[in-house]
């Protein structure tokens, strides 16, 4: 009777972590810059089960810089009071969804605030995913916007998700001869190609006519691709 026991036990316990189909992949966990940049976090949430999850995201805690504040995107945005999604996000079996983003508002204050998510099957709670971001927001400088010649930076787009337009900031170091930042669909298909006329400055892209998704955007310089990021489009 004791083995038998033993056995229950040991079927339930390896029951529940093979019950584990959440995975988070390609998480920014800690993101570093300075109060007047466009702070954000992004990871994918991949389902590794065999049957369709429908996902809540859940913010568990909250560690706050004096003045920050965070929200997040999932299947809407939410504003920063918001914790728990109201909906949830459909992901088939073998799937990945790329919908979730973290944002924080530094508000003009510096320190480090780092939050924690979780993510959740509504039909079994039990199968979870968590992700812990950090983020690290410093005082901005004129020494930090003295770039050396051959680097060349791309902001995180915002608002991301994007409805009707994104933002991009950019600033370029002085070896650039040529810059732009072309789109792409997922599917590595180019979009648009849109040349940078300045040093610096903030690209805006009308998203109003793309379809719901997501779509990659590369800084170009000197005919070379130096960064490439993501953004999502959802009307």
């Amino acid at each position: 009777m004791k083995n038998l026991t033993l056995a229950l036990l040991f079927w339930g316990i390896t029951t529940s972590i093979m019950a584990q189909s959440l995975q988070v992949l390609n998480a920014t966990a800690t993101v570093n810059g300075d109060y007047n940049a466009s702070l954000s976090a992004h990871m994918d949430l991949k389902n590794t089960g065999s049957n369709t999850k429908y996902v809540k995201a859940e913010r568990i805690s909250s560690t706050m810089a004096s003045g920050h504040a965070n929200y997040f995107c999932w299947d809407q945005c939410y504003s920063p009071n918001v914790s728990i999604s109201s909906g949830t996000d459909t992901i088939a079996a073998g799937a990945t969804s790329t919908k979730f983003i973290l944002y924080l508002m530094a508000n003009n204050n510096t320190g480090t605030s780092t939050c924690t998510y979780k993510f959740y099957d509504t039909n079994n709670p039990t199968d979870t995913a968590v992700q812990t971001f950090t983020f690290n927001v410093t005082t901005p400088t004129s020494a930090d916007r003295l770039l050396s010649p051959n680097t060349h930076e791309i902001s995180a787009a915002y608002p991301n998700p994007s409805q009707t337009i994104t933002k991009i900031d950019y600033e370029l170091g002085s070896a650039a001869r040529e810059a732009l930042i072309k789109v792409y669909s997922f599917l590595g298909n180019e979009i648009r190609k849109i040349e940078l006329p300045n040093r610096q400055g903030t690209l805006i892209i009308d998203t109003d006519e793309l379809g719901d998704g997501m779509y990659l955007y590369s800084l170009v310089v000197n005919n070379k691709t130096v960064s490439t990021r993501k953004f999502v489009v959802r009307h």
